[in-house]
């Protein structure tokens, strides 16, 4: 359970980590999308689709990892949970085979 505890971890920090990228992309592109439409040529307007497009694909792909990242997170906590249950169960047998021994 600790191994798929770290893999979830592993997986919420890779998430994290594309998110973040697709951030700093889609901000540039805005910025060079701009710059392009801002000259008002024929071929200008095709490029600033085509940076519309990308624009968007980035922003559904980052809607997805975001959902995926919540997914992940909640999947995460539970392990904890019942890792901590389970420890507190383990304490307590132990505790028990304690008194049984002594007695």
């Amino acid at each position: 359970m600790q191994n798929s505890g770290n893999n979830l971890s592993h997986r919420i920090s890779e998430l994290e980590s594309e998110i973040d990228l697709l951030d700093r992309n889609s901000k540039a592109m805005i910025e060079q999308r701009d710059e392009i439409l801002g000259k008002s040529t024929k071929d200008g307007v095709l490029s600033g689709y085509l940076y519309d497009n990308t624009i968007q694909h980035n922003i559904a792909l980052k809607n997805a990892y975001k959902k995926d990242l919540f997914h992940y997170r909640t999947d995460r906590d539970f392990k904890k949970s019942e890792l901590k249950q389970m420890e507190s169960k383990l304490k307590i047998k132990q505790g028990e085979q304690k008194a049984f021994g002594r007695k």
